[in-house]
């Protein structure tokens, strides 16, 4: 925000003065996380004040730290569970205290398309990848290939069994 001041100067010239509100003035949202992959590392930003900001948050995602001097947001989230986070992040620099508070989304390892669901759709999209007509990257048990056990896991949890190699 802002205030705005006019003064009228003696000579009738009117001068307006613009005070910039200190605010964490970025990002405008958190990117979304998921399990057991590394967070998109995100740097929150502060305007106005002075001095340098010591940054803090809580609420995040089990996994997930803020760097205090950085204001950088990094790590990997283990559970989707509590899923969207409310992220409250703060700023302090001497007497000047800014809060700012985000919604955090982590979807789970198996939800495939990020609908917050394990459906068919993402059965599809990891068959896909098993036959090689789609890009392998949800390499879900970690064994350096996309195949009929990772597409296991998604029927799994679709079928309410968790997402975990059985």
């Amino acid at each position: 925000g802002r205030a705005d001041l006019a003064f009228a100067g003696s000579s009738g010239n009117n001068i307006t003065v613009l005070l910039a509100t200190p605010l964490v003035s970025g990002p405008a949202s958190l990117p979304p996380g998921t399990v057991n992959a590394t967070y998109a590392t995100t740097t929150i930003t502060a305007t106005g004040g002075s001095g340098t900001f010591a940054w803090s948050a809580t609420g995040l995602p089990p996994g997930l730290s803020m760097d205090p001097i950085a204001g950088k947001i990094s790590g990997t989230p283990t559970t989707a569970t509590g899923s969207p986070y409310t992220v409250e992040v703060t700023a302090t620099a001497g007497n000047l205290t800014l809060n700012r508070v985000y919604s955090l989304t982590v979807f789970g390892l198996c939800d495939l398309n990020q609908d917050s669901q394990i459906t068919v759709a993402d059965i599809q999209m990891i068959i896909n990848e098993a036959l090689g007509s789609a890009r392998p990257v949800h390499d879900l048990n970690h064994d350096n290939t996309v195949d009929i056990v990772d597409a296991r896991m998604l029927i799994n949890a679709a079928s309410g069994m968790g997402c975990t190699a059985h």
